[in-house]
């Protein structure tokens, strides 16, 4: 949970904000967080036409994503 709440502090720095602006009426979060593995896409994935996911939509306030050189987002 810290990762998150330092996360959005940082943004609302740098919007020029209040560093609190997005935590100060969260006391409880829904999800503290919840990291998601997806596997390396290989040739024989792209031959077969397997994809990791279909498209979705993430809830919550953020997203952080590590994105490869494949790209796709």
């Amino acid at each position: 949970m810290a990762f998150g709440v330092k996360t959005l502090e940082r943004l609302a720095l740098s919007l020029d904000g209040d560093s609190k602006i997005f935590t100060s009426t969260d006391d409880k979060s829904l999800v503290p967080g919840q990291l998601v593995y997806y596997p390396v896409f290989e040739q024989a994935d792209a031959k077969a036409e397997r994809f990791g996911a279909l498209a979705h939509t993430d809830f919550g306030v953020s997203t952080v994503l590590l994105q490869d050189n494949l790209g796709g987002l």
